[in-house]
């Protein structure tokens, strides 16, 4: 099992949550639990390089190196007053442990992914702990976080196309269709013919104003299954905010008393 630690190391609350978790898990009498740091800011318009550098940490070796390059990270920045917001503090923390970061090498795409799952799943800030798509925010105490171990311990994990379109959709249901985009990008790729992945896809075109695009990929639908009768009225919506309203009518008239 795995338990994320959506946290800020920039933010006051951080190790009191670690702290606690690190009780829970001592409480905890189940199945070995690892414990990753996932990047989440205690205010939306704070620096992520802090979070890179725990991601990149981990990506590159594992709990171990990110453990230690985030205790270094707290206390320079708690008990010192170092701007760990500087690239030179960072890479010299980094040093401390005995790893030479290069953060140009960082993946940010899928740090960046990374971000937007949380987001999907409801992580509205730092701290917060998730075990897959369960999360647990507030104040929770080492007992509550052992029950949420508890809970989250039986369930089942799922594919990557299908966890990425739940994400996708709980993007656009969180009015971030740009983030749903970058997330079904990989499955557009490899799944592009799939009417659920074009469908979302769609929609998240339609949503950002991307409109060619949706029509496009709503246009095939159609042509597919004519009785799709939702991408019909979402076609017609393209071509009416495209003032293209001779081509939306048809589409709308069969289906606006369903949908409107």
């Amino acid at each position: 099992m795995r338990i994320e630690l959506w946290l800020d190391p920039t933010g006051g609350w951080t190790f009191v949550a670690k702290n606690r978790v690190d009780a829970a898990l001592e409480l905890w009498d189940g199945d070995p639990v690892e414990v990753v740091w996932r990047p989440a800011l205690a205010d939306p318009r704070g620096s992520v390089e802090p979070l890179l550098l725990l991601w990149h940490a981990y990506e590159t070796g594992g709990t171990e190196r990110q453990a230690a390059v985030a205790d270094l990270l707290w206390r320079a920045h708690s008990l010192e007053g170092a701007d760990i917001t500087d690239p030179e503090v960072l890479s010299a923390l980094a040093r401390e442990t005995g790893w030479e970061p290069d953060l140009a090498a960082a993946d940010r795409v899928a740090f960046r992914e990374e971000m937007l799952r949380g987001k999907a799943i409801g992580v509205t800030g730092s701290p917060a702990l998730s075990v897959g798509e369960r999360v647990l925010t507030g104040d929770p105490t080492p007992e509550q976080i052992v029950e949420f171990l508890r809970d989250s311990a039986d369930d089942p994990a799922l594919p990557d196309e299908v966890r990425r379109l739940r994400l996708a959709e709980a993007l656009l249901g969180r009015k971030d269709p740009l983030g749903a985009l970058v997330i079904l990008k990989p499955l557009l790729e490899e799944f592009g013919g799939d009417p659920n992945v074009r469908m979302l896809a769609a929609r998240a075109y339609f949503a950002s104003a991307q409109l060619r695009r949706a029509e496009e990929l709503l246009t095939a639908l159609v042509e597919r299954d004519p009785g799709d009768f939702y991408a019909r009225y979402l076609l017609g919506r393209t071509y009416q905010r495209q003032g293209r309203a001779a081509e939306a009518a048809p589409h709308l008239a069969l289906t606006e008393t369903m949908f409107d």
